[in-house]
């Protein structure tokens, strides 16, 4: 399966696979306004939005 964004990826891949997405999500910096995903870069996200440092 060749996915876009972390967003089509569905649940049970992540369940299935986790080490596949460790490096995308990896001190993330962004979150999906949609899905609630977290990446590191704002490609890997369909509605990313930055998240405020703290």
């Amino acid at each position: 399966m060749k996915a876009k964004t972390l967003c089509d990826i569905p649940g049970k891949v992540f369940k299935e696979d986790p080490e596949a997405v460790k490096s995308l999500v990896r001190d993330a910096q962004f979150i999906c306004r949609k899905c609630f995903r977290s990446a590191n870069r704002k490609k890997h996200l369909c509605k990313a939005e930055k998240l405020l440092d703290a």
